[in-house]
């Protein structure tokens, strides 16, 4: 079965979102959810302990122009695409969307508020058959690596590609993720060559801290990328960040 990507486009009253939009589409989703499918809700947002996600999302935003408080588009268009691991989770997560829009529901954002107009499923470029995979992919939005230097106080530290121990890094947030998740992935070929990547800043859950964007070639095995292609690479994945496009592949 080929893999898939919800696309849900809304129209916007004002051409502007807040600076950290992605947990404002963050939050569409669990609202959506939590009036169409309960069940779905509980599941993936109801418990004490945020449960790790097996889906990734990224926004299309039109020449965006990044202000101090928030993000001026061209037009009022923009469109949250959403990528899961699990086909199932994202047919559910579909329906719920395709309600939404045969309902007309709106969303409030402080002053200005989104009203689904399109609902769709895409097919993502086809994958390879071959059990080692080289990729040249792209970010289509940041990714996240981050290390937990202190569980008693929750005190983290960011890591971006300036840093020495970015991958090293990162290799432990995919291993982490996958083990979580239940998965048992081949890590043994993995590798992550930079071909063009910089760091940036983002501002999520009124934090700022630094994240990788660019291209750069993904090596491993077939099912450990098929797995970051469709749930993600990095951590913060289920809230905006970690979706990439492939470019280029080269299968052996």
């Amino acid at each position: 079965m080929n893999k898939l990507e919800l696309q849900i486009t809304f129209h916007l009253d004002q051409q502007y979102l807040p600076k950290d939009y992605y947990t404002t589409f963050y939050a569409f989703l669990k609202a959506t959810l939590f009036e169409r499918n309960k069940e779905k809700y509980k599941d993936l947002f109801g418990k004490k302990d945020a449960k790790v996600k097996n889906f990734c999302f990224y926004v299309k935003l039109s020449n965006p122009t990044f202000e101090k408080e928030k993000v001026l588009i061209d037009n009022n268009i923009v469109t949250m695409c959403i990528r899961d691991f699990n086909s199932l989770e994202l047919f559910e997560i579909y329906n719920a969307f395709i309600e939404s829009l045969d309902s007309k529901s709106i969303y409030k954002m402080n002053l200005n508020q989104a009203k689904i107009i399109d609902v769709k499923l895409k097919n993502l470029k086809t994958m390879s058959t071959n059990s080692k995979t080289t990729w040249f992919v792209k970010m289509l939005s940041p990714l996240v690596v981050k290390k937990q230097i202190n569980k008693e106080e929750n005190k983290v530290w960011y890591y971006s590609c300036e840093d020495e121990e970015f991958q090293e890094i990162l290799k432990e947030n995919i291993k982490n993720t996958t083990i979580k998740l239940g998965h048992n992935f081949n890590f043994e070929n993995f590798e992550l060559i930079p071909v063009n990547l910089k760091k940036t800043i983002i501002s999520l859950y009124s934090i700022n801290f630094p994240v990788t964007v660019g291209s750069f070639i993904l090596k491993g095995d077939k099912e450990l990328l098929e797995f970051l292609y469709t749930a993600g690479i990095g951590v913060l994945r289920s809230s905006g960040c970690g979706a990439f496009q492939i470019l280029g592949s080269d299968s052996k």
